[in-house]
């Protein structure tokens, strides 16, 4: 006689909101989600009818993760739905009319075998609740100098980034599993979780790796270029997650201020997460800048603020004359309070100088 089958696992519905399950089969870090639940209720009726087992005629279809497919729509793969509709417009009529009058983005859906997927997804609760625990290490521009000018030490780095980054990144979705619901189920949210996820499990995977081992250096390095590139596209993917949750649902004047605080969190751990990435692998496998060979990593000693000004206004005007058909002039003045006579210069990262001042303008 075959052993009873029922599975809340395999009667879950089929949404990528309850992906990431606890020991108890409910959402992690949402324990009153009503999926789960449902789940396990319906679970109860089918093994009360049938004396315990159940035998699901057909398997209920996986999701998969999200991924792009254009500049700004995200869509998912499901076979019982048209693959040529993104994910808005597969939501109805609310979400269809969120892309005000522009054309859906098509659906091509590459990825790994989704069991890999799940195994992956199973285990990443547990990390996040593990390093979460802990604070980021504060550090400071001149702790970056002396690092990287005169002792700078590849395996010293690695010991240190394979612990730091994992509690930067469990710390922040610890932070984006506590926002709205509504918001948390948009397209883009979902695609930016896993993006959080897969990284987080790529570095721990070197937690108990040899730092003696050049290769485990060198796999070190390449894992940290990959996960940056994987995150050049978070901040367009959170604006249109909450232009997404704003368009369907509305916003209220208390909930927009906690997420305009939560923002402002996460966009300073991704600035501070990305600067330990770039220092690491701009310093042990980086090549020179001809036209910046004093640079530190990403650091300029000696950062000349009126050119920078000049960069940042030079493509503000470019915009500006490309949407507008005109542009003002900026006239630029300098004033060195200890050297009158000479130009401004700071220790800075010239490109979060170039950014801050390029939204001014």
């Amino acid at each position: 006689r075959p052993t009873p089958v029922c599975s809340v696992r395999q009667l879950a519905p089929a949404s990528v909101n309850h992906l990431l399950l606890d020991d108890n089969n409910k959402p992690f870090g949402r324990p009153h989600a009503p999926g789960a639940d449902a789940a396990k209720r319906l679970a109860r009726r089918c093994c009360d009818r049938t004396g315990g087992r159940t035998f699901p005629r057909r398997p209920i279809p996986t999701p998969t993760p999200r991924r792009y497919s254009g500049n700004a729509h995200l869509i998912d793969q499901d076979q019982d739905q048209d693959s040529s509709l993104c994910g808005l417009c597969r939501a109805g009529p609310g979400g269809r009319a969120a892309h005000r009058g522009r054309p859906c983005a098509g659906a091509s859906v590459r990825g790994s075998s989704m069991k890999f997927a799940q195994i992956l997804l199973k285990s990443v609760p547990g990390q996040v609740e593990r390093f979460s625990r802990y604070s980021p290490s504060p550090l400071s521009m001149k702790q970056f100098l002396d690092f990287g000018s005169s002792n700078a030490c590849e395996k010293t780095s690695f010991v240190f980034l394979r612990q730091e980054l994992p509690v930067r990144l469990a710390n922040i979705m610890k932070e984006i599993d506590f926002l709205p619901d509504k918001l948390l189920s948009t397209p883009s949210l979902q695609l930016l979780q896993s993006w959080y996820a897969q990284s987080l499990m790529e570095i721990v995977e070197f937690l108990d790796k040899d730092p003696d081992n050049r290769q485990v250096l060198s796999g070190f390095t390449e894992a940290l270029i990959n996960i940056r590139n994987r995150h050049n596209n978070v901040v367009p993917t959170m604006a249109q997650g909450v232009v997404e949750y704003k368009e369907a649902f509305g916003v209220d004047p208390v909930t927009n201020q906690n997420v305009q605080y939560f923002l402002d969190r996460f966009y300073m751990s991704r600035i501070s997460t990305r600067m330990l990435m770039n220092q690491h692998t701009l310093i042990f496998h980086g090549s020179t800048n001809p036209a910046h060979p004093k640079h530190i990593g990403s650091i300029d000693p000696n950062c000349d603020v009126v050119e920078v000004v000049k960069d940042a206004c030079e493509s503000s005007r470019m915009l500006c004359d490309q949407y507008y058909l005109m542009s003002p002039e900026v006239e630029i003045k300098q004033m060195n309070a200890k050297a009158p006579d000479q130009p401004l210069h700071l220790v800075y990262v010239p490109s979060h100088l170039y950014h801050m001042l390029f939204e001014l303008f």
